[in-house]
């Protein structure tokens, strides 16, 4: 049995991996307290594709967002989604949790959800 996660990411031969029960240790990361279940939020997140934490706004002398295909001068199209108060409250706190926005999120949701259900593969960005 391969010690290598299935994902294709690599653990280094020289990595110590420590054994934690995060709900009775005192973890911080990125200014919250770590639990069980935010670590496999996290992971989760890493799997997905979602950056974490949010990183710091910088300036920027053209207007609007960056482009998400990292090409400057790209258009990435916002679309727009109505949802109950309930589901936009549960995004909000999920995405302040995790430290990503929601269209981080909401992104990774759909990319996802395209794959499984329907056999799309999603976009490079």
């Amino acid at each position: 049995m391969s010690t290598q996660p299935p994902d294709g990411h690599r653990i280094p031969p020289d990595a110590v991996i420590i054994a934690s029960d995060l709900d009775r240790e005192d973890v911080t990361y990125h200014g919250k307290r770590l639990t069980e279940q935010r670590a496999r939020r996290v992971a989760l997140g890493v799997r997905l594709g979602i950056p974490s934490p949010r990183k710091a706004p910088t300036t920027s002398k053209r207007a609007g967002r960056p482009s998400l295909t990292g090409k400057i001068g790209a258009h990435t199209p916002p679309i727009t989604v109505r949802v109950p108060d309930d589901l936009r409250a549960r995004l909000d706190a999920r995405a302040d949790d995790d430290g990503v926005g929601r269209s981080d999120i909401v992104r990774a949701a759909l990319e996802q959800y395209l794959e499984a259900e329907h056999g799309h593969h999603p976009t490079a960005h």
